[in-house]
């Protein structure tokens, strides 16, 4: 294995921890040093002067502060230290704002409901529903770990380019379809949850499933917040079964 690689490994391991080093006056600062201390013996200046020059506000998204460490140490392991302030004063707005769309608007959402909805749809089998939660949550942290070491690497070697690749337009299609779905099983988890509290026939039920699923599609064309538009297929369904 390459010492490149195992670097690659050692600080996105370190990053799963970056949120206990979060605070309000600095944010991630103190994580960010955190995560850069293993590299130091490459660095152009001693470690007293790295965590001097990392310890004011630094923000970023933790599920994706590799594609910010690894540009980091790469400017870190040069010397280009202007270079380094211009870079981290764009990855504190940009990655924000990334990944709280992909992770909070998008991939939690849908573990969420794809969850609640297994656990409804096996009539509240206890043991089906352990095995889904662990199998999420092995999928979920396999998919964690890999997006931190993907972002150190690639943005060690590539930089901004590395960024780039979230505006791609694949990347705003699977954003799109992504949410599509998250508005299906939120539409099915409703059904379901109301059969049981109403006990209506399915069919009369799924008939709510299309006609929410394309108001709060033309809703959220309409509007930027996701969230209106799953509290707008709640209401819809609710009207339907009140007039029914």
């Amino acid at each position: 294995m390459k010492k490149e690689t195992k670097i690659f490994i050692y600080v996105a391991f370190k990053t799963l921890f970056l949120k206990s080093f979060y605070n309000y006056r600095t944010l991630y600062a103190d994580g960010l040093c955190f995560c850069l201390l293993p590299d130091s013996e490459n660095f152009k200046s001693k470690i007293s002067n790295i965590l001097d020059r990392h310890s004011e506000f630094f923000n970023t998204n933790d599920h994706l502060s590799g594609f910010a460490i690894g540009m980091i140490l790469k400017l870190e392991e040069t010397g280009d230290y202007e270079k380094l302030d211009k870079i981290k004063k764009i990855l504190t707005s940009s990655l924000g704002a990334i990944g709280d769309n992909l992770i909070y608007k998008i991939i939690r959402p849908f573990i969420a409901l794809l969850l609640a909805n297994i656990f409804i749809a096996s009539s509240f089998n206890l043991k089906i529903m352990l095995w889904s939660g662990f199998l999420s949550a092995l999928l979920l942290f396999t998919f964690n770990f890999y997006i931190r070491y993907y972002g150190v690497k690639k943005s060690y070697y590539d930089g901004l380019e590395a960024i780039k690749s979230f505006k791609n337009r694949e990347v705003k299609i699977l954003s799109d379809y992504a949410g599509l779905i998250n508005y299906i099983l939120a539409g099915i988890l409703i059904i379901q949850i109301s059969g049981l509290i109403f006990s209506i026939d399915k069919i009369s039920l799924f008939i709510i499933l299309p006609i929410s699923i394309g108001v709060s599609i033309i809703f959220n064309k309409l509007n930027t917040q996701r969230y209106y538009s799953i509290f707008v297929i709640l209401i819809l369904a609710l009207i339907i079964l009140i007039i029914q």
